[in-house]
C-alpha cells in the first residue's frame, strides 16, 4: 500500500494532481483542446496546490496534526 508508507500530505497532494495529469495527457495524445474553463480550474488546483505544499512544509507534524 502506497498511501500507508507516504505521509498523508503527499499522498492528498498526489491525489489532488491526479485530474491535471489527466488534463495533460488529454490534450497531448488525444488533441483535446483546453478551453478557458478548464484553463482556469487547472491554475486554480495548481495554486492550491502549490500554497497547501508551502504552508504545510516549514509547519512541524504535531503543530500540522493538530490542526486536523
Amino acid at each position: 500500500m502506497v498511501n500507508r508508507s507516504l505521509p498523508a500530505l503527499t499522498t492528498a497532494l498526489g491525489v489532488t494532481a491526479t485530474p491535471l495529469v489527466g488534463i495533460g495527457m488529454s490534450s497531448l495524445a488525444l488533441g483535446e483542446r483546453i478551453d478557458a474553463t478548464l484553463g482556469i480550474a487547472a491554475i486554480l488546483m495548481v495554486a492550491g496546490i502549490g500554497i497547501t505544499a508551502i504552508t504545510q512544509s516549514g509547519a512541524p507534524a504535531a503543530a500540522t496534526s493538530a490542526k486536523a
